[in-house]
């Protein structure tokens, strides 16, 4: 499975780390784009990757930009 996420702003631990749509990231600003592949197990799997890695870099929130399988 692959993922993509955009991250934005303040570092935050993983608990507060947000996903948030299109229409809120709009509201922030993005400070890159993160990805993970290889990741066996369902969707969800691949979102929490996402979203651990996105906390790793200094995000508050991130949002799925793709996901493949």
């Amino acid at each position: 499975m692959i993922a993509a996420a955009s991250f934005s702003t303040f570092a935050a631990p993983l608990s507060s780390v947000k996903q948030v749509n299109s229409e809120q990231a709009a509201n922030l600003q993005s400070i890159g784009v993160v990805s993970v592949s290889g990741i066996s197990g369902s969707p969800h799997d691949a979102i929490t990757a996402l979203k651990e890695k996105a906390a790793a870099d200094g995000a508050s929130h991130y949002r799925i930009i793709g996901l493949d399988t």
